[in-house]
C-alpha cells in the first residue's frame, strides 16, 4: 500500500538497484520500465507481476532480479476497555491483532480473554479467543489490522478455579457450556500422581456456600457443568492411601 517500500536489485547482463516507494496512488516508478500499480496486492503477488513486467524488456537467463521489502508504512489502531495500557498505537503495516495486544500489554485483570473484538467501521469483524494462542497455539483468527481500527477488550467473563494435581492450575475464564472434563483440559489434564477416584468442587448457590466431593472417573461427574466461581480441586495419589 502507500507508503511500503521495495528493494529491487538487478545483476548479470544489466547492474541495478533501485529503492521505490509505493505512492499515493498505488504506483511505483522504475527507470526504463515506467509506473506500475502495486497497491492492494500482496508481497507475493507484487514481486510475481514485477518479474513478468521486467521479462518484457530483458531475457530472464540474463538478468537476475531478487526484490525484497524495504521500509514500511505505519498504520495508527485504538485499543480500548479493559487493557493494561489503552490508547492510540502506531504500528507497521503488517501488524496483526496480537501484534497490537502485545504492544498494549494485553488484557488487564479484569479483562477479558475470551472475546477480544475487532470493530472496523462501526462493526464487529472479528472476536478473537487467546486461551487458542496461549493454550492451542492457534492463530486462524489472527486478522491482519487496517488504519483506525479499534481493538475491543470487554470486562472478563464467568471465573471458576481448578487446584491440585493438574498441571496448569489456575483461575479459568468459562466461554459457554464447560464441564469437569473440559476444565481439566484447559488446566493441561491431571499430572502423574492424580488420584481419579476422588475430586472436591467448592460452590457458591443460593448464597450459600458448599462442599461436594465425587469419583473423577465417573462419567456423570465429569460431564458436570462448571459454574462461576467454581474452584475444584484435585487429590494426589498418596493423599488417599489410608
Amino acid at each position: 500500500g502507500p507508503g511500503d517500500e521495495l528493494r529491487i536489485s538487478l545483476w548479470g547482463k544489466l547492474n541495478a538497484d533501485y529503492v521505490v516507494r509505493v505512492d499515493r496512488e498505488g504506483k511505483i516508478i522504475i527507470p526504463q520500465v515506467g509506473a506500475l500499480n502495486i497497491s492492494g496486492l500482496t508481497f507475493s503477488d507484487a514481486k510475481a507481476s514485477l518479474e513478468k513486467e521486467f521479462s518484457r524488456y530483458y531475457i530472464a537467463s540474463e538478468v537476475k532480479m531478487n526484490i525484497s521489502m524495504g521500509a514500511l508504512r505505519t498504520t495508527r489502531v485504538f485499543v480500548v476497555g479493559k487493557a493494561r495500557r489503552p490508547g492510540s498505537y502506531t504500528l507497521s503495516s503488517l501488524s496483526t491483532l496480537v501484534n497490537a495486544l502485545f504492544a498494549a500489554g494485553g488484557p488487564s485483570k479484569s479483562g477479558t480473554m475470551r472475546d477480544i473484538q475487532v470493530k472496523r467501521d462501526g462493526k464487529t469483524i472479528v472476536s478473537f479467543d487467546l486461551y487458542d494462542l496461549l493454550i492451542k497455539g492457534d492463530k486462524t483468527k489472527d486478522i491482519r489490522l487496517m488504519p483506525e481500527d479499534v481493538i475491543f477488550i470487554p470486562p472478563t467473563g464467568p471465573l471458576a478455579g481448578i487446584s491440585g494435581d493438574v498441571r496448569t492450575p489456575a483461575i479459568y475464564e468459562l466461554k459457554g457450556d464447560l464441564d469437569i472434563a473440559g476444565l481439566i483440559e484447559l488446566a493441561g489434564g491431571l499430572n502423574d500422581i492424580a488420584f481419579k477416584g476422588r475430586f472436591q468442587i467448592e460452590r457458591i448457590e443460593n448464597g450459600k456456600g458448599g462442599v461436594s466431593e465425587a469419583n473423577l472417573e465417573d462419567p456423570a461427574m465429569r460431564k458436570m457443568q462448571v459454574q462461576q466461581g467454581d474452584i475444584v480441586q484435585i487429590y494426589t495419589v498418596s493423599q488417599d492411601r489410608r
